[in-house]
């Protein structure tokens, strides 16, 4: 049987521009570095080995709302305390 969960995920860029991506509900989950899209081809791979080693759940599919391309556009315009921070939703078959 297939079931949908939902994990929130936090992004913030940091003045220093370096990014980081990190979660609650993933123990162990931080990801973080001066380049957004190689963090986000880290992230499918790094969220699905947490949800099998943390929750036991064999990950099928992953779909990211909003998308990552809104993500990075969010965070190309910080607030103006010089942190962006960003909310996402990540939803997961498993």
């Amino acid at each position: 049987m297939v079931k949908e969960i939902s994990i929130l995920l936090q992004y913030e860029k940091h003045p220093d521009g370096c990014y980081y991506i990190r979660s609650e509900a993933l123990p162990g989950f931080r990801l973080q570095g001066p380049d957004f899209d190689a963090l986000l081809r880290d992230l499918d791979p790094v969220v699905s080995d947490l949800l099998l080693h943390n929750m036991g759940f064999e990950v099928e599919s992953i779909r990211w709302v909003p998308t990552p391309d809104d993500v990075k556009h969010h965070l190309q315009n910080p607030s103006p305390n010089g942190v962006a921070t960003y909310v996402a939703q990540l939803k997961v078959a498993a």
